[in-house]
């Protein structure tokens, strides 16, 4: 499991719910699978450089608690890879510690030249 702490300052809450937006919460949740690729050696620019992009094709969500100032764990877990689908399991506990958001995020590699989808790359493989 991967854990990344993040202080909610006011400036990201909604108003006048004086929450968290949720869209908010899927940024922070790409905040986590960013910084999750980047522990195991892959960083946004590894994709760049061999001309890949990570897409998401499709979010699997739930909205179970308010998140508002204060800090938060993104965490990321269980990666899978079902043919070229990369699966990661996420979730966002509140500054209390209870899960505020649950999701699944699916994503896949795509080619930036013919904009297709593409095997992901045995190094990223190995990850799963």
């Amino acid at each position: 499991m991967f854990e990344l702490a993040i202080e909610i300052g006011q400036e990201l809450l909604e108003h006048p719910y004086d929450h968290v937006h949720h869209a908010t919460a899927l940024r922070l949740l790409e905040r986590g699978r960013i910084a999750f690729l980047e522990q195991h050696g892959f960083p946004l620019v590894w994709f760049f450089e061999r001309n890949i992009l990570l897409v998401i094709t499709r979010v699997k969500i739930e909205y179970l608690r308010e998140l508002t100032v204060g800090n938060v764990k993104v965490r990321c877990e269980a990666p899978e890879l079902n043919g070229r689908v990369i699966a990661i399991a996420q979730e966002i506990r509140n500054e209390r510690n209870k899960v505020a958001v649950q999701a699944n995020v699916y994503s896949v590699c795509m080619d930036t030249e013919t904009r297709r989808g593409i095997e992901p790359p045995e190094e990223l493989m190995r990850l799963f």
